[in-house]
């Protein structure tokens, strides 16, 4: 079971525009002030993100020099400043003008945004400079997971820096370019994936901002449902949100009763996509045991000008996983 260790996850960033609007070694260390670029832990970090990926059946990502720049760039600057932020500020080291946030970063690197699209960043800061690493805890802290595992998400970049300290910034920038790829109007997919042996037991919810857990720092393994964000309808060329409701979203050691848990979706947690949901057990999970999910809700399409919700249909899923030693 992972003990807690030093790091620290802020808030990820999934954004919409709806209308237009203005493993391997190191190839290359750059040194940035106090910053150190470290290659080899951004290719790893990206290999894992899809391999997970691969596993839930959704799309890979295709990783976009442009938006490698965005990403590195951004990881310098944190590591030169030693601060974990999704925002920039003039007079800091490596600011550059219009970079202040996510999408002036991706477009600033020449990357050209056309809606509808999506974009996200994860971030993290470990002392660990395994790209391996940064994923799976990224991934455990399910704010960021719904970001990783966005359906819709195809195109990536990735940079990592360490700073003077030994704290090393991985960052992530994701886009969907057109809305248009990802699982289906009515599939989702869910994590721990059904089958999957060793999963891991706990999870540290402070170390996550915001905090997903706020009453409680370990708590149990975070389990969690995924729809696209979106969906285009055939022939046209507006996107309508995709909201997932829960009407049932448990989970239980098998042949027990259901957990305590801290609920997740978006009629109760404002953070949370509303094309997602997920449940964290309140206590850490038992060693070697198998553990069985059970979620029923709806996947309904919402007109993003009216606020109209149409079109309503039955989404369930009924999984297990095997937790580790």
């Amino acid at each position: 079971m992972r003990k807690a260790l030093p790091r620290f996850f802020i808030s990820s960033l999934l954004i919409l525009g709806l209308s237009s609007c203005g493993g391997g070694s190191d190839s290359r260390v750059e040194v940035l002030g106090t910053a150190v670029q470290q290659d080899a832990t951004a290719d790893e970090g990206l290999a894992r993100f899809n391999a997970l990926r691969a596993s839930l059946g959704l799309p890979q990502l295709a990783r976009v020099s442009l938006l490698d720049h965005a990403a590195q760039t951004h990881s310098d600057y944190q590591a030169r400043n030693n601060t974990i932020t999704h925002h920039q500020e003039a007079g800091k080291l490596g600011y550059q003008p219009g970079w202040e946030n996510l999408q002036g970063r991706i477009t600033g690197s020449g990357y050209a945004l056309t809606a509808p699209y999506a974009i996200g960043e994860v971030i993290s800061r470990t002392r660990n400079r395994s790209g391996a690493y940064a994923a799976d805890e990224l991934v455990t802290a399910i704010y960021h997971r719904f970001g990783v595992f966005e359906p819709m998400f195809t195109r990536a970049g990735v940079g990592a820096a360490t700073s003077g300290s030994g704290d090393t910034y991985f960052t992530a920038n994701f886009v969907s370019p057109d809305l248009r790829e990802g699982i289906g109007r009515t599939s989702i997919v869910v994590f721990p994936m059904d089958g999957q042996q060793d999963v891991r037991r706990n999870f540290f919810s402070d170390q996550e901002v915001p905090d997903p857990v706020p009453s409680k720092n370990e708590v149990g393994y975070p389990v969690s449902v995924h729809a696209d964000i979106a969906y285009i309808p055939p022939g046209a060329t507006s996107a309508r949100l995709l909201v997932l409701d829960v009407n049932t979203f448990t989970i239980r050691a098998r042949g027990g009763s259901p957990l305590p848990v801290q609920p997740l979706w978006r009629s109760v947690d404002e953070l949370t996509p509303r094309s997602a949901a997920a449940i964290v057990p309140l206590d850490v999970l038992q060693p070697s045991t198998t553990y069985d999910v059970e979620f029923a809700g709806t996947l309904s399409e919402r007109i993003p000008s009216t606020g109209e919700t149409l079109n309503p249909v039955p989404v369930s899923r009924s999984w297990s996983f095997t937790t580790g030693p």
